[in-house]
């Protein structure tokens, strides 16, 4: 066969994957741009304070359980098997974690517990780190803390009353604020928020606020988007969940996945509004904001992309960028650009990484004290950050012997590619729900929940220099101890923890690093019962001083921790006729399912017959 022959097949086969799987590049979509008068204020922490009274009369503290909407996976079976290597020789195993720990806290205390009017669960640990304070942002409240004496008598209020300016009755943006997130930005020195308001019918809010300075206690502007409208006149009955919150000089970048009022998941939305908006600066009547609707499209395993984490960005940048889950053992990367005013969203394109599966539910974690274990949610992307040409991003996943570990990732988005990546994992521990900070050096550091049989859920933290060797983590220190077995789920099916984690920067130095973790707090008496409860701490710590000891030698080798796809030629050159033959032989199997798959859907929507169920469709 000779090469050009070769190549217009693969060509062909190409042509298959992305009819089969959705754009994976190539021309960009254009946002719809939005102008509106949309609910908005201007208030401080003690003006929400003065006006909670008569906030809280209209909405009094009830015990809330925040659901856990799942995504609908395809089962371990698809078009490209899971964990498919596309390197012609095993791929090289990720090198060992050294034996040094991670520096010990310089500081360390509580944050926000578990309320005792108005529980909920899961907290949703979340926190921001300012040149002189902490901002926390919880299910349940909002609070700002002094970094070195803690929290600030005063600055606690509920989550609903932090949005309630916005309004609490039923179908207003603050009726039932959930999911969370808060940064702080480096570029305009102001903390950004984002939370969720409404349930899973329409009407659904994105809620938007950005203090007026760098200082938390003082006025921040507040907005609400209707995320069930799209292009303001299409109401698609969908709901939002999911907060994923980035920025970069110019922007605010808000994803979230959107579910029917069955909770079936539908397909995931961006909103981008820029940081001079007048309503983010106390003026204005309006809002004006670009919108896209399904950008990603679908991804490897059949179904809408979902989670989309866009990057907190420091410095400047090419571009937006987006990183998700693309699949068992894949990413994809996406990004946002401007030009004459107008957004694109680019779908850049998918990366292999170390297999996982990727899976609806990932096996709850067992803990001290109780057989019954701690749910630890799914294998979706928790964190970005984009820093010094890369973006990190982390997640956690079934490893060894179904244990959950934490799996973290350095991408070059230049060349969509993996730069390096690592796990993060114990013997007998288990390691759930990370996030991730990168400071001004490219040190890393990563903060974590973790428990075994013979541990209560505790606070970890780990971290590496910038030039430590590729793929390694200090092990993990402990940030705070769990205090007790924790279950609770107010009425539900499933023991909530989680559904995230907070590690930062600090401004003041832009190398000291931060974390916020949630652990499980000693119970304690309420309306006469015994009631678990979860508690968060705060803990800050320096990077490694020195570069830590080389890990063991792998078996092969391969950049990242993944093999290459080629094979050498004469002088060690890779031959591209024997490179194209592997790959013919690699992707035909999968080329021809697809191709069969959508000769099958072409015949059953011509005949009118209905499409099967998907296996391990809830």
């Amino acid at each position: 066969m000779t090469r050009s022959r070769i190549f217009l097949i693969l060509a062909a086969f190409s042509i298959l994957i992305s009819a089969e799987f959705g754009d994976a590049g190539g021309p960009g979509v254009a946002g719809v741009s939005v102008t509106r008068p949309v609910p908005s204020a201007a208030e401080s922490v003690r003006d929400v304070q003065a006006r909670a009274p008569g906030r809280q009369s209209v909405s009094p503290p009830t015990n809330r359980l925040i659901p856990f909407r799942k995504i609908r996976r395809e089962a371990e079976t698809g078009p490209i098997a899971p964990g498919l290597s596309l390197s012609l020789s095993p791929a090289a195993p990720l090198p060992f974690a050294p034996a040094s720990l991670a520096p010990a806290l310089s500081l360390s205390f509580a944050g926000l517990s578990n309320p005792t009017a108005g529980d909920v669960i899961p907290p949703d640990t979340m926190g921001a780190v300012g040149p002189n304070h902490l901002v926390s942002l919880l299910n349940s409240q909002f609070g700002v803390f002094d970094k070195t004496t803690g929290l600030i008598p005063g600055t606690v209020v509920t989550i609903e009353n932090f949005w309630g300016s916005l309004g609490t009755g039923a179908g207003e943006p603050a009726n039932n604020p959930f999911d969370p997130k808060v940064l702080y930005d480096s570029a305009s020195g102001r903390f950004v928020a984002a939370a969720i308001g409404g349930h899973v019918v329409a009407p659904s809010w994105i809620l938007l606020a950005m203090s007026a300075t760098s200082d938390p206690t003082g006025a921040w502007f507040k907005v609400a988007i209707r995320a069930d409208v799209d292009a303001d006149n299409v109401v698609r009955q969908n709901g939002a969940d999911y907060t994923c919150l980035g920025v970069d000089a110019a922007n605010i970048y808000v994803a979230a996945n959107m579910f029917d009022n069955t909770s079936n998941f539908q397909y995931s939305k961006v909103w981008v509004v820029s940081k001079s908006e007048p309503l983010l600066n106390g003026g204005g009547v309006a809002l004006t904001w670009t919108e896209f609707r399904n950008p990603a499209g679908r991804n490897r395993d059949g179904i809408n992309a979902f989670a989309m984490q866009p990057a907190n960005t420091f410095g400047t940048a090419p571009a937006e960028y987006f990183i998700f889950e693309d699949g068992s053992g894949f990413l994809r990367l996406s990004s946002i650009t401007s030009s004459a005013g107008t957004l694109t969203w680019n779908n850049l394109g998918s990366i292999q990484v170390t297999s996982f599966s990727s899976l609806s539910a990932t096996p709850d974690a067992p803990q001290q004290g109780d057989t019954r274990g701690i749910n630890t949610s799914d294998t979706r992307l928790l964190k970005a950050v984009y820093r010094n040409g890369s973006v990190w991003t982390t997640h956690h996943v079934s490893g060894t012997g179904g244990k959950t570990e934490v799996a973290w990732y350095q991408i070059n988005p230049a060349a969509v590619s993996v730069a390096q990546q690592g796990r993060i994992s114990d013997p007998d521990r288990w390691y759930y729900y990370p996030s991730i900070a990168v400071n001004k050096d490219n040190d890393v550091a990563i903060g974590f929940s973790g428990s075994s049989a013979g541990e209560f859920a505790s606070g970890w933290y780990t971290t590496r220099k910038g030039d430590d060797p590729n793929g390694t983590m200090l092990t993990p220190s402990l940030l705070k101890a769990g205090e007790a077995a924790y279950f609770k789920t107010l009425g539900g099916s499933e023991n909530r923890f989680g559904d995230f984690s907070a590690t930062a920067v600090d401004p003041a130095d832009d190398v000291t690093f931060w974390t916020l973790q949630e652990y499980a707090k000693s119970p304690q008496v309420v309306s006469g019962s015994l009631r678990a409860m979860w508690g968060t701490w705060w803990g800050k710590f320096p990077p490694p001083s020195s570069v830590t000891p080389p890990p063991s030698p792998p078996v092969s080798s391969g950049g990242g921790g993944g093999g290459g796809c080629a094979i050498a030629g004469p002088a060690g050159q890779a031959d591209p006729l024997s490179s194209g033959m592997a790959l013919l032989l690699l992707f035909l199997p999968a080329c021809a399912l697809a191709a069969r798959r959508r000769i099958n859907r072409r015949r059953r929507a011509a005949s009118g017959t209905p499409f099967p169920a998907r296996p391990g469709a809830p």
